[in-house]
């Protein structure tokens, strides 16, 4: 049976002004890695295709992101083990926890479809591309390093090294802090409720299993379903003889389409089901974690009596990292308005 950290686990906690430094590395070199590809890419007129796009992924996910909240961890001498919680998880919950993030895409859909109407009322929606995976041997590739690496990488970064950097604070505000810089990394302004709402979730299940393996799962099944979504379009336009990101770009234009009737009760049937059974899942899987919930407590305890003294400089990094993601939300801003970039923009 999987245990919270115990009150001799509390030694564990990493400073909050490292783990900014992580962050702020994280966005740097995805602010630095955009430039370069508009320059020498986007701007030569050269097609970023799957294979482009892939191998941009691992540098990104392995050496920016990985890597650094690695590395901290080593540098601080403390156990890793306990520091990302590597610790094992039963089946059942392994089953939980894919059935948690299966249902849980209704949900986030449903979100992300409310949001982009709203832009929809007020300017374009931002398009989301798609990527070009036509065969069984693309689906696997795509699947090993959109769901794979992102999985492991960005939950060792999330869900591992910061949630232990601001859990000092709380539980509920290492949650949200976390789930926030997670949502808002993905440089997307349109994305974010979506996002940070997924971050909240699959933070809630690491803590309930303390495992970041948990984490790891949860976020897998989310990307992959979103690969094995884009899969089946490609099959279906293929078939047709339709571009999809043509097709997208014609319907942006013409607006945000409205549903009929059948299709709107059809699509409340299934996040109203959606939303029946992720609860049920995530009741089931707090029961099975109902003999760690003393633990915790003693551990919020503990936390709440000896919260670090932070000053402000030792957020400067997270506000520089933040500065760097808001250049972009600024873009997407400006995109959406239909306003006229400035040319120093469109590098981003």
């Amino acid at each position: 049976m999987n245990n919270y950290p115990s009150f001799h686990e509390k030694k564990e906690y990493l400073s909050t002004s490292g783990v900014n430094i992580v962050f702020l590395i994280g966005t740097l070199a995805l602010f630095i890695i955009d430039i370069l590809t508009n320059l020498f890419m986007k701007g030569k007129g050269i097609k970023i295709g799957p294979n482009i796009f892939y191998l941009i992924a691992l540098i990104t996910e392995f050496l920016f992101i990985l890597l650094p909240a690695y590395l901290y961890v080593v540098y601080t001498k403390k156990n890793i083990r306990k520091v990302l919680r590597i610790n094992k998880l039963s089946l059942a919950n392994v089953l939980i926890i894919i059935g948690i993030a299966i249902f849980l895409m209704p949900l986030t859909g449903f979100v992300n479809y409310i949001v982009i109407y709203i832009v929809s009322m007020i300017g374009r929606p931002i398009p989301n591309p798609i990527l070009d995976i036509g065969d069984l041997k693309g689906f696997l590739v795509g699947t090993a390093v959109i769901a794979g690496s992102a999985g492991v990488c960005e939950e060792v970064m999330f869900r591992g090294v910061i949630l232990r950097g601001y859990e000092k604070y709380g539980r509920g505000t290492a949650l949200i802090v976390t789930s926030l810089l997670f949502a808002v990394m993905h440089r997307n302004i349109q994305n974010v409720i979506g996002i940070f709402f997924i971050g909240l979730v699959i933070g809630y299940i690491v803590y309930r299993t303390n495992s970041i393996f948990a984490g790891m799962i949860a976020h897998f099944t989310n990307n992959a379903i979103v690969v094995l979504i884009m899969y089946g379009f490609n099959m279906l336009s293929n078939k047709m003889g339709i571009d999809l990101n043509e097709l997208a770009q014609k319907q942006q234009a013409a607006g945000m389409p409205r549903m009929d009737m059948m299709a709107a009760i059809l699509w409340f049937v299934i996040v109203g089901f959606s939303a029946v059974v992720f609860i049920g899942l995530l009741t089931l899987l707090r029961y099975n974690t109902r003999d760690m919930v003393q633990e915790q407590m003693n551990l919020d305890t503990y936390s709440a009596q000896h919260k670090e003294d932070i000053g402000w400089l030792q957020y400067g990094p997270l506000m520089i990292g933040l500065s760097f993601i808001l250049i972009k939300f600024i873009q997407d801003v400006y995109y959406i308005l239909s306003l006229s970039m400035p040319e120093w923009m469109k590098l981003i």
